[in-house]
C-alpha cells in the first residue's frame, strides 16, 4: 500500500482525500470545516502509514503548508 493525503484548501472548509495509490482507490474523502482539518489528519495518520501529503494551490495553500509543518506532518 502507498497511502497519500490530498488537501484542497479553502478559507472556511477544506476537501481531504485519503487514497491508496497502488490500488488506485479512495479510502476516505471528506469536506470539513478548516478547524477540523488537523484532527482528521491526526486520525488518518494514527491509522495509516502516510507516504505523502499533497496540497492544492488554492486560496489558503501557504497557510496549510505551515500548519502541516507546525504539526509535524
Amino acid at each position: 500500500m502507498s497511502i497519500l493525503i490530498s488537501i484542497d484548501p479553502g478559507n472556511k472548509k477544506c476537501g481531504l482525500l485519503l487514497a491508496d495509490t497502488l490500488s488506485l482507490s479512495v479510502i476516505q474523502g471528506h469536506v470539513v470545516q478548516s478547524s477540523s482539518v488537523i484532527s482528521l489528519l491526526n486520525d488518518w495518520h494514527s491509522n495509516n502509514k502516510i507516504e505523502r501529503i499533497i496540497i492544492g494551490n488554492g486560496t489558503t495553500s501557504k497557510f496549510w503548508e505551515l500548519e502541516l509543518i507546525n504539526h509535524n506532518f
